[in-house]
């Protein structure tokens, strides 16, 4: 059975005022974007973000609480996208496993890193530059009170 993609589920891993993002690359782009992904049939919400942030960042976390939900804004996969707050409470964030994509082998997650919320200026250009992370990030430091 396919997995549901109407909602993608987003884990957003707090540090003081950090936010831990991984870099996704492949053959011809790389970006900067929250770990996360759709659920699986039967799978709930919490069970999703538990298992993203297992396979993407090789560590356990317990969520503490939906921080951004945002409806219709649809992209080539996901119709809304529903972030949550969340701590890790085992391992070291690493980049972890990404599915496999046929058409391009060599996609998957690089890198792991940490953006300060009260500090955009320090963001990289990679974040700056990609209307959607940067719009993502914008949204959560509002969400949680950096604006």
């Amino acid at each position: 059975m396919a997995t549901l993609r109407h909602t993608r589920y987003q884990v957003a891993i707090m540090d003081h005022d950090c936010l831990l993002l991984i870099r996704f690359a492949s053959a011809t782009t790389t970006f900067w974007l929250l770990p996360g992904g759709g659920r699986e049939p039967d799978e709930s919400e919490n069970d999703c973000l538990i298992r993203e942030a297992w396979e993407e960042l090789g560590v356990r976390i317990v969520v503490e609480g939906l921080i951004l939900h945002q409806q219709d804004q649809p992209d080539q996969t996901y119709q809304a996208f529903k972030t949550y707050r969340c701590r890790i409470i085992e391992g070291t964030p690493q980049p972890g496993y990404e599915t496999i994509n046929p058409n391009d082998p060599s996609a998957g997650i690089v890198e792991v890193g940490w953006v300060d919320l009260t500090a955009p200026e320090t963001w990289p250009a990679l974040i700056v530059n990609n209307l959607y992370t940067f719009k993502l990030l914008q949204q959560l430091r509002q969400s949680l009170g950096y604006v």
